[in-house]
């Protein structure tokens, strides 16, 4: 294989474009060069392109499932219901208090059953639906 050498500069902008745990530095110059026929990882770069947070696109091509428990762990929230939607606009109903709802950006926890059932943002049926997302909820916290 042919070695290059680049300076520290590049080096730190080609770091910064990795996913960690993942990527090589040769990984990250496939996929930016439109070289990588893995079509998950052209996918996933899409899709952090868009703005989704860099931590939620390394666990998504890791292999792991994005979940509302993950991401309550991940980022120390402590509620003891997680759900996760990936637009947080539909989502199982919250059980136990607190509770948290999750989308790819960050979460919105409600720590009673009472300002659950309250919240005139939730149309809450068999399923909890939030028309404009949990994003537009007074309270959101943006992590991303």
């Amino acid at each position: 294989m042919p070695t290059i050498r680049i300076d520290e500069d590049v080096y730190s902008w080609l770091k910064s474009q990795a996913v960690p745990f993942k990527d090589t530095p040769n990984s990250v110059l496939r996929r930016l060069a439109g070289l990588d026929t893995n079509k998950r990882a052209v996918i996933e770069t899409r899709k952090e392109k868009k703005g989704e947070d860099k931590m939620i696109t390394a666990i998504r091509t890791s292999g792991r499932r994005l979940t509302g428990k993950l991401l309550n762990d991940l980022w120390e929230v402590h509620a003891r219901h997680a759900l996760y939607h990936k637009d947080g606009t539909f989502f199982e109903n919250l059980r136990d208090f607190p509770g948290a709802l999750f989308d790819a950006h960050g979460y919105m926890i409600f720590q009673t059953e009472q300002e659950y059932n309250n919240c005139p943002y939730l149309d809450i049926g068999q399923k909890l639906n939030i028309h404009k997302g949990i994003s537009s909820i007074p309270g959101y916290r943006r992590m991303s």
